[in-house]
C-alpha cells in the first residue's frame, strides 16, 4: 500500500484500501470531510464532545445525502471495571478491526502504531487531538474523546468506527498509547459500528455542491499521513 492510502480528515483516521483510483479516493475524503463539518453546523450550542449522539445523527444524514447507506450496524455501551486499563489501541481492536478482512486489520493496526508514535508537536498529531480530545482547563476535570476511524474499502464499502468516552484521568502528551483506569471513566465508553456502501454514480450529480460547501477547506483539513503498511492490502 502507497502512504498515500491513509489520511486524516478533520481528526478522523482514514485508510483507503485501494488507492488506485485516485478521483474516488478524493470524492470519499471530501464527502467524509462535509459530514463533520454539516454536522458542526447543525449542532448549535452543542457538539460532538457534549451530544455525541445528536452529532452523530446529523454526520449520518450528510453521508445520506452524499449516497452512503448503512447496511448494518451496531451500538455499543460498555461501563468498564475499575481495576481494567483500557487503551484506544485495545477498543479499535474490539471494535473496528474485527470486522475487517485480516489484511486490511493489519494495515490499520500498523497505521495507528505509526500515528502514535508520531511527535506530540507533528502537524497529524495537532490536528488529531483538536478534532477528537476536549481537556478540561481545571486540575482534576475531565476530558472526552470523540474519535472516528474508518476504513474506506474500495470501490464501494466503509467500515467506521465513532468512539466516545469521558475520563477525569490526566491525559498525557500520547493519549493513543496511554492506558486508561476504568475507575476514572465517567460513564459508558460508547462506541457505534457502521458498515455502509456507496452509490458512486449518483454522486456524481452533487460533487460540486459537495465542494462549493467545502470552499477549499479541504487543503488544510485533509492531511496525508507518512506511513508505512503492508503492500500486500492492496490486493484484499
Amino acid at each position: 500500500m502507497e502512504c498515500a492510502s491513509a489520511r486524516l480528515v478533520a481528526g478522523e483516521l482514514l485508510l483507503i484500501s485501494d488507492a488506485s483510483d485516485s478521483k474516488r479516493a478524493i470524492d470519499v475524503q471530501e464527502i467524509l470531510l462535509s459530514s463533520q463539518l454539516y454536522a458542526d453546523f447543525k449542532c448549535v450550542g452543542s457538539n460532538k464532545f457534549t451530544s455525541p449522539k445528536e452529532w452523530r445523527k446529523y454526520y449520518a444524514d450528510a453521508l445520506l445525502h452524499a449516497r452512503w447507506t448503512i447496511i448494518d450496524d451496531q451500538d455499543y455501551k460498555t461501563q468498564p471495571q475499575d481495576t481494567a486499563a483500557l487503551s484506544l489501541e485495545a477498543m479499535i481492536e474490539d471494535y473496528l478491526l474485527k470486522q475487517l478482512a485480516a489484511v486490511e486489520a493489519d494495515a490499520f493496526r500498523q497505521l495507528f502504531k505509526h500515528m502514535a508514535g508520531l511527535a506530540e508537536t507533528d502537524p497529524i498529531t495537532l490536528q488529531l487531538y483538536q478534532h477528537g480530545l476536549k481537556t478540561s482547563d481545571d486540575d482534576g476535570g475531565a476530558s472526552t474523546f470523540s474519535l472516528q476511524f474508518s476504513v474506506f474499502d474500495a470501490p464501494t464499502q466503509m467500515v467506521s468506527l465513532f468512539l466516545t468516552f469521558t475520563t477525569t484521568e490526566t491525559v498525557g502528551s500520547t493519549p493513543l498509547s496511554q492506558a486508561f483506569a476504568g475507575r476514572h471513566i465517567v460513564g459508558d465508553i460508547e462506541a457505534f459500528v457502521s458498515r455502509r456502501t456507496w452509490n458512486a454514480g449518483n454522486y456524481e450529480a452533487i460533487r460540486k455542491s459537495i465542494r462549493d460547501f467545502l470552499n477549499g477547506r479541504q487543503t488544510s483539513l485533509i492531511l496525508p499521513i507518512p506511513c508505512e503498511v503492508p503492500d500486500d492490502i492492496d490486493q484484499a
